[in-house]
């Protein structure tokens, strides 16, 4: 994992407000997200790959979580079903979602933010709604790769050794030794 857990600075702050286009500035002004008097706010950062993770308060009368990401040029917007399932949902650009390099760096991220970016706390393990059937594979790589991070797993990596030993497994009990 490349994303770590940061302090949002005044200089930070400005570059996500400048990185944010004009809806989503509104959205963020409206969330207290001007970061002004946010005192210990966090965000899970790669600079290497200028990508970042942060949570934006919530709205009055709003229940969801409601997460930013910034990857390759655009910022996402993502909401977070409930604290429990992991379930996220893309509220905008979700065709983008179709590529697992994307969902994996949002896994990544997640992994080192936690819930709301509070230093020590519980990584999250998030999926994608609507994935069905490989969210099994996929809690199942996250899990592995939070309980052995020397192992340098990445999800993909894991995806494809799951893929792997289920076709061998499916192999063996059709008979094809």
């Amino acid at each position: 994992m490349t994303y770590q857990l940061k302090m949002i600075t005044s200089v930070d702050a400005s570059k996500i407000i400048s990185d944010a286009d004009e809806r989503k500035q509104r959205h963020l002004a409206m969330r207290g997200g001007h970061f002004e008097g946010g005192d210990n706010l966090h965000w899970a950062v790669d600079v290497n790959r200028n990508s970042y993770l942060f949570w934006a308060p919530q709205l009055p009368m709003d229940s969801r979580c409601t997460y930013y990401f910034f990857n390759n040029g655009r910022m996402y917007s993502l909401s977070l079903k409930n604290n429990s399932s992991g379930l996220l949902r893309p509220l905008d650009h979700e065709a983008d979602f179709d590529s697992n390099q994307l969902r994996e760096m949002v896994r990544e991220a997640f992994l080192v933010y936690g819930m709301y970016g509070e230093p020590g706390g519980a990584p999250v393990l998030v999926n994608f709604e609507g994935r069905g059937v490989n969210m099994a594979k996929d809690y199942l790589a996250a899990y592995l790769q939070l309980t052995d991070p020397a192992a340098n797993f990445t999800v993909k990596s894991l995806f494809d050794l799951i893929d792997e030993v289920s076709g061998s497994v499916k192999g063996a009990a059709a008979g094809d030794t």
